[in-house]
């Protein structure tokens, strides 16, 4: 969700999105433009860990329920050290790091929409923090998106070598998309499994191939 649709709609209006049963605020903050938080969301890396964790027993689920809660500190402790920054100063020419480190909010989730066991969390990252002087200033949300990619890959290898060392398996490259590079899964799991996992990958391959049979081009007339 988009940090600054939740930060301008009142608490009626994300009760549906988040799925709030119940709401009943006594105090609530105005709409603000100036404090919606970016959503980074951490997940399994491979289909076959939470392949693992969803048809696992109760030890293999508290290993890498374990591992992931790590996992995401570590994550969150590297973005606050090597890549956030405050901005201030005239058109933000001035950059520190936040010297409190970040503020932040996180959710835990067990499974997708499609209703697939999933676990995953979102970490909501207010994009104000506080700095030397004690004053709030704007985190620099452009050097937070171009990471994106990084912190999801540090995540993924930091939790499946723990996860590998906890339970004692080994990783194994596996071709996705061809031509592309190959991603690491879990040795001995069958392809046609992690398939079944595919699902919001299928939807969608099959919501375009929908599209693109039902669009027909404009047609055209010719002025006689």
């Amino acid at each position: 969700m988009c940090g600054r649709y939740t930060s301008t709609r009142s608490p009626e209006d994300l009760t549906r999105p988040f799925q709030v049963t119940d709401c009943r605020p006594e105090e609530t903050l105005a709409p603000s433009w100036n404090m919606a938080p970016t959503d980074e969301v951490y997940t399994g890396p491979q289909p076959t860990i939470y392949l693992l964790w969803a048809l696992g027993d109760e030890e293999t689920r508290w290993v890498i329920e374990a591992a992931h809660e790590r996992t995401i500190e570590r994550v969150l402790e590297w973005i606050e050290d090597e890549v956030a920054v405050i901005r201030y100063g005239k058109d933000g020419i001035y950059r520190v790091q936040p010297p409190g480190g970040l503020v932040a909010a996180r959710f835990r989730h067990y499974e997708a929409r499609s209703g697939m066991p999933l676990l995953h969390d979102h970490l909501l990252l207010s994009v104000k923090g506080l700095r030397l002087d004690g004053k709030w200033g704007s985190i620099h949300t452009l050097v937070l998106h171009e990471n994106t990619v990084a912190a999801s890959a540090l995540y993924n290898e930091l939790v499946a070598a723990e996860v590998c060392e906890a339970m004692g398996l080994a990783t194994e490259p596996r071709t996705v998309t061809p031509g592309h590079r190959p991603v690491m899964e879990f040795a001995g799991v069958s392809h046609e499994l992690i398939r079944w996992t595919s699902r919001r990958s299928d939807q969608i391959a099959a919501c375009l191939e929908h599209l693109e049979h039902s669009t027909s081009p404009p047609s055209t007339t010719t002025a006689s």
